[in-house]
């Protein structure tokens, strides 16, 4: 019985293949470290004070020293934040294309806001003026969500060590091999 079983187990085993030895080790894999939370933090935090200050407006919507300060400080951290995060990183090209980003879409929800605005028949120099402040806080609020899911993932490929193993007919070679 034991020669039958020898020879079963040797017709079914296959040939084992070492990989090549002078081929180069694969890649590392790469880290993704993102930072992700502070620009969120900061733009939701910015993103708060402008509402409080849409919210803070006195009767009939006329603006008040604590919504124009709440506004104003909303507005200045929407803009700039992020993007001076991104500086502080490092990343200098990211820092523009968030503060371009940011603008751009500030300025087409403004504007979408001000289009919407119905004044047929009105002889009001301001009329559609309100609309723009939520425009503004929309596309302040696309430009976060854009930023966040495309500019703030660090990539880096020192990922640390690997074990390597290389066997050939005539030796074996065992090793690690790690990035810095």
């Amino acid at each position: 019985m034991l020669p039958v079983t020898l020879i079963a187990l040797g017709m079914a085993a296959s040939t084992a293949r070492a990989d090549d030895p002078t081929a180069e080790p694969s890649p590392a894999a790469e880290r993704v470290t993102s930072y992700r939370k502070y620009t969120l933090t900061a733009d939701v935090l910015s993103l708060s004070l402008m509402v409080a200050g849409g919210l803070a407006e006195g009767e009939g919507g006329r603006d008040t020293a604590a919504s124009n300060t709440l506004m104003g400080v909303g507005s200045m951290g929407a803009v700039f934040a992020t993007p001076i995060i991104h500086g502080i990183r490092g990343h200098f090209g990211r820092s523009l294309g968030s503060l371009a980003l940011r603008s751009g879409l500030g300025a087409l929800g403004g504007s979408l806001g001000f289009a919407m605005a119905d004044c047929r028949g009105s002889d009001d120099i301001v009329c559609g003026l309100d609309l723009v402040g939520p425009g503004l806080l929309l596309g302040l609020a696309a430009a976060t969500v854009i930023d966040a899911a495309y500019l703030t993932d660090e990539r880096d490929g020192r990922t640390g060590w690997a074990p390597q193993l290389a066997v050939t007919h005539d030796r074996v070679q065992v090793g690690v091999a790690a990035a810095f």
